[in-house]
């Protein structure tokens, strides 16, 4: 950018700084005001520009990917609970990377468990409570089929409430106490069953821990043989 493009472009951004982004004449500069708008990012620039405080190159680039980065996730996290289906997916993804996939690049043997899981956060997972989202399925009712509970079939009942998978879950809570820190497996016990769940598929809410492999296996296995054990008696149920 030559010398005359820079003094037109400071120009341009001091006075939208005080009439508005209405006031610039359509053209490049008008773009670049309209995201510096947009993004929260004007008042940076106008007292950068004031005070003589010039960054190098890097440093803005990594201030301003951060900023649109940040409003870009509150925006998508404001759409999410449109989706009735994706009421897991907020509360799931709080981090900047989804713990499990750390999980698989390490022991990749676990890839069904993962893809099963996902299939539950992103609510394609043909539980029934998204009937009335898909109109192939045949049910009607958001019940569960396998019990006698008359509670919708939602991710928590699948994992921790159905009858069905009493056994399994008993299993769990002995796993866990061995492979688990005692503080964190009490923990999970005072949790309601819905905490329970995002706290395992959001991956402990927390960044990959090196040191718990067997928990991260545990907890993946239960989920995806849980999931297994359901569809599979649902498909008995109701072959296709």
């Amino acid at each position: 950018m030559s010398s005359y493009t820079k003094q037109i472009m400071v120009k341009r951004i001091h006075e939208a700084s005080f009439s508005g982004v209405g006031n610039v004449k359509p053209g490049p500069c008008k773009l670049i005001v309209q995201c510096l708008f947009e993004y929260k990012l004007m008042n940076f620039v106008v007292d950068s520009v004031n005070n003589a405080e010039y960054m190098s190159m890097s440093a803005w680039k990594g201030h301003t990917s951060r900023q649109i980065d940040n409003i870009e996730r509150r925006k998508w996290l404001t759409r999410v609970p449109m989706f009735r289906k994706l009421v897991v997916l907020k509360d799931c993804l709080s981090n900047a990377v989804w713990p499990w996939w750390t999980f698989l690049q390490y022991y990749p043997k676990y890839t069904k468990c993962c893809k099963t899981m996902i299939r539950l956060i992103v609510g394609e997972h043909g539980l029934a409570c998204n009937t009335s989202l898909w109109r192939n399925m045949r049910h009607t009712s958001r019940r569960c089929q396998l019990c006698n509970m008359y509670v919708i079939e939602n991710v928590c009942h699948c994992l921790l409430e159905c009858p069905i998978c009493k056994e399994a879950l008993n299993q769990l809570w002995i796993d866990l106490e061995t492979c688990c820190p005692r503080a964190l497996v009490m923990c999970m016990k005072a949790m309601n069953d819905r905490d329970v769940v995002v706290f395992w598929l959001s991956g402990f809410k927390c960044s990959f821990v090196f040191e718990w492999p067997v928990l991260y296996q545990v907890i993946c296995t239960y989920i995806h043989k849980t999931y297994r054990i359901r569809i599979d008696k649902k498909n008995e149920i109701d072959p296709l």
